[in-house]
């Protein structure tokens, strides 16, 4: 006794618009008979339900089945010349698009008088927002500032003769004064001599006392 599986029947609105998406190939392929192949293997390696479906056809065509491919693609609300959301875009995409991909026989009578009716499966769906073409974007980074940073100082100058004012160029003379004392005060790798090679310096133990172990560092510095 054959065995009868009943499919659900799904209500479709608007049956002789879906006929007249499925009749509108060229344009939603965009001309290529295997965008819409091409695009159902790419997704069987994404989707589970599309995957178990995907085996289903390809072991029934290994057993000599009659399951020859026959998808078919479809998009509402429908119009003329348009192109698959599925495919790359050509030209803006209307708002709440929504796109079909079937797979079955007896796609061409949808448009009969029971057209209202479909019984099927629905093996997989889900939502994806279709990006902007252009949009207005900003960037910002964070980052921890060095925790090093020199100490905030101010300069007070005083005049040089008593009871005189100040002129440009005495206050540019005291500036200078100031910049040539700071340089005396550090030092570089040419004065440090052979201490120039410890540094950027390692913490080293000091010892007065001789009592731990420790290094002296005042050998390797230059005797004035």
């Amino acid at each position: 006794m054959p065995l009868a599986v009943a499919l659900g029947v799904l209500g479709r609105p608007a049956p002789n618009e879906l006929s007249a998406s499925l009749g509108d190939t060229e344009a939603l392929t965009g001309g290529d008979p295997l965008a819409g192949q091409t695009w159902w293997l790419r997704m069987a390696r994404l989707r589970p339900a599309l995957a178990q479906l995907d085996l289903v056809l390809r072991e029934a065509e290994a057993l000599g089945r009659d399951a020859e491919p026959r998808l078919r693609l479809a998009q509402l609300p429908h119009a003329v010349g348009q192109r698959w959301v599925g495919l790359s875009l050509d030209g803006d995409l209307p708002e709440g698009v929504v796109s079909l991909a079937l797979h079955g026989n007896g796609l061409d009578r949808l448009g009969g008088p029971r057209a209202g009716l479909l019984a099927g499966l629905l093996v997989d769906e889900w939502t994806e927002v279709v990006p902007h073409r252009n949009e207005t974007t900003g960037i910002a980074f964070r980052y921890d500032p060095p925790d090093a940073a020199p100490p905030q100082a101010i300069l007070l100058a005083v005049p040089p003769v008593e009871d005189e004012p100040w002129t440009a160029g005495t206050l540019n003379q005291v500036l200078l004064e100031t910049l040539d004392l700071a340089h005396l005060r550090a030092c570089g790798p040419a004065e440090l001599e052979p201490a120039g090679h410890y540094l950027p310096a390692a913490v080293l133990a000091f010892n007065l006392d001789g009592d731990a172990v420790s290094t002296d560092l005042n050998p390797l510095t230059p005797q004035s």
